[in-house]
Formats: structure tokens, sequence, C-alpha cells
């Protein structure tokens, strides 16, 4: 195989596992970052490369470490790949059962359009020191509610508004790039002046169903079709109420916004399984790599020394 006359190549002596040396420059990659000079394309010259010195323990020690290093990135591809099949799926069972094309059993009353100023209602109710600083947050179009950083809260609290638990906020400005969450918090909390505050109503559409719900290319279509129909700067709650779209029955939301719920706490385990095995396979580099542990290998049978002679 052929390769740029801009890559460094290296051929292991019959004392180096090919492998270790390749987990053993991973381990280096900081170090290779540091030394790295260039504005566009950062290069290291040859001459770094040939005064470079690594601890090398004895073979049967490297094609140990390589064999267990191989194994963590064989979970973690087969981890990856297992999330990515979970969030595919997902997907699909997201648009299926918000356009009706898939039901539960025991659902078939027929869905209907509403207005979204029919099922929702806008709060305006303002901080009167019931809340602190600590409670004020931030809607980010990534992970939700956030806190909000210190440097931009106001002196004064008493414009902010509250948001109770399952309700949703956005900034006018942004809900066009996704910038609308439901707070999932236990208790109230506080959100900008400048952003719009609204709930649900009960019993007739459910919080956690119109979480998901705005997460789909329907609602990607209403924002782009709704209001007036003209890309807007500002978009308020007035422009949002008129947004017009069918859902199922109450009962079927909450069955829905359950289910959905159910595969994003198992996406969450996944993930969390995922980061565990990076973290896990880090601190082995870090520690066998360098010779800080070392591995207890079996003393060498009559078998494997009468090899070793006739090699």
């Amino acid at each position: 195989m052929a390769v740029s006359q801009h890559f460094v190549t290296w051929k292991p002596g019959n004392d180096l596992n090919g492998l270790f040396l390749y987990y053993w420059l991973q381990l280096m990659k900081c170090e290779f970052e540091m030394v790295a000079v260039g504005s566009t394309i950062k290069t290291i010259g040859m001459p770094y490369f040939r005064s470079m010195e690594i601890l090398l323990p004895p073979k049967k020690e490297q094609d140990w470490m390589a064999d267990a290093m191989y194994r963590y990135d064989h979970a973690i591809a087969l981890a990856e790949r297992l999330i990515a099949g979970e969030m595919k799926l997902r997907k699909g069972l997201m648009y299926q059962l918000s356009t009706g094309k898939r039901r539960f059993p025991g659902f078939s009353e027929p869905w209907r359009e509403v207005a979204l100023g029919e099922v929702t209602t806008e709060s305006s109710r303002r901080n009167n020191g019931e809340l602190d600083r600590t409670t004020v947050r931030a809607v980010t179009n990534s992970v939700g509610m956030i806190p909000m950083r210190e440097q931009t809260i106001a002196e004064s609290l008493g414009r902010y508004k509250i948001i109770e638990p399952r309700a949703f906020a956005y900034n006018p400005m942004r809900i066009n790039v996704g910038s609308l969450c439901m707070w999932t918090g236990d208790s109230p909390a506080l959100v900008s002046p400048d952003y719009v505050v609204f709930a649900c109503n009960e019993s007739q559409l459910d919080a956690t169903y119109f979480d998901y719900l705005r997460q789909t290319h329907r609602w990607a279509h209403y924002m782009t079709a709704g209001g007036n129909g003209s890309v807007r700067i500002r978009i308020y709650y007035t422009d949002l109420a008129a947004l017009r779209f069918v859902i199922p029955p109450y009962a079927e939301q909450v069955r829905i916004g359950r289910f959905l719920g159910s595969m994003d706490r198992e996406l969450a385990l996944l993930r969390a399984q995922l980061a565990a095995l990076k973290t896990q396979k880090k601190g082995l580099m870090q520690q066998l790599l360098t010779g800080k542990v070392r591995v207890p290998l079996p003393a060498p049978t009559p078998e494997d020394q009468a090899a070793a002679v006739v090699a």
C-alpha cells in the first residue's frame, strides 16, 4: 500500500509488537500536538521521531497489553454501533408515533387538529423575591436549560419570569434554531424576562409528548410554515399559538411520551457505558504503556523454553 510522502511510517522489528506501538503513539498524541509546528497544516520533523525514546517491556508483555487494548477498542466499537442503531430506531418510532402511522394497541380514537394556543397557556409571572440567583436558567438548543452565567444575570431579579416544572421557555429571537425546551426540574426556576414562557393545559396536551413533538421534522415544518408564512426575526407566543397541528387523545399522548422516555433512558445508560469504557481504556493505557503498572505474566513453561531454543 502506498502513502503520501508526508507520512511517517514504521516497520516494527522482531522485538516490537506493532499494535503495542500503535497504542503507545496514541498515548503520545498530546505531546505530538505540543511539538507540532505550522499554521495551516502542523507537522513534526523527522529528527524528532529519530530521537524519540520508548520504554519497551518484554515482547510477551507487549502482546498482552496490545491484546487488552484491542479488546477495549472492539467493545467501544460495538457500543457505538449499538447506540447508533438505537438512535435510528428512536428517530423512526418518534416519526411514526407522532404522525399516527403506528399506534399502540387499544387506541383507536381519531386524532384532532388544534392550534397551539388552544392547548397551552402563556405565563408572564414575575419574580417577587421568591427565587434567588441560583435558580436562573438559560435555554440552549443542545442540552436544554442550564444555569445562566453569573456575569449575564441582572442585579435585580424582579423582572425575571418564573417557570414551573414541565413548562416551556424559549428565546423569541432563537426559536427558529430549536431554542425551546421544557424545564425538567422539580421546583420553579427563573428565566430571562425576554423569554417566552408557556405551559401545556392539563388533559389536553401532555408536556412530555409535546417535548418530543417539538424535536420532530413536523415541528420544524410548523415553524417554517406557521405564523404569517415568512421568515420572522422574532416569534412571540401569539405567533406560536397560531400554529396548527394534529394530536392524538390525551391518554395516547401520555403513552407515547412514556415509551419514548424509556428509550431515552436506555440510550443514556448506553452512553454512560460507552464513556466508562473509554475512561477505563485511557486509564489502562496511561498505567500499562508507561510502565507504572506491570503485567504479572506466568513463568515460561518447559515447552516455551524449548521453543525459544529451537527458534
